[in-house]
């Protein structure tokens, strides 16, 4: 509901964020337009727990932008599937980590 009431404070944010992060909004921009058009390159299942579900959502571990260098990404296992759940998951002990660093 929050995004509904405030789509211009959400724009906000989601542009500057493409401003700061551009190489990463690019390669996810490109990697959803090569799934779209060959879609078996990337299996559905989630890496985590195996579920098949249309919601999966996909995993960056590195970011290319070139077309050829994401499908070899893909076969090393650098972007693939992951389930909402097991994708909550790993970013809650990604920033776990990362505090521990930080600390």
């Amino acid at each position: 509901m929050w995004q509904m009431n405030n789509k211009d404070k959400l724009n906000q944010v989601q542009k500057r964020y493409y401003q700061n992060n551009r190489q990463k909004q690019d390669s996810r921009t490109i990697t959803k337009k090569l799934l779209i058009k060959e879609p078996y390159l990337l299996s559905k299942n989630c890496k985590s727990c195996g579920t098949t579900n249309s919601k999966n959502e996909i995993q960056h571990e590195v970011y290319p932008i070139i077309r050829e260098n994401i499908r070899i990404a893909i076969k090393k296992g650098q972007i693939y599937y992951l389930c909402k759940n097991c994708h909550n998951k790993y970013h809650r002990d990604r920033n776990v980590e990362i505090s521990k660093k930080s600390s």
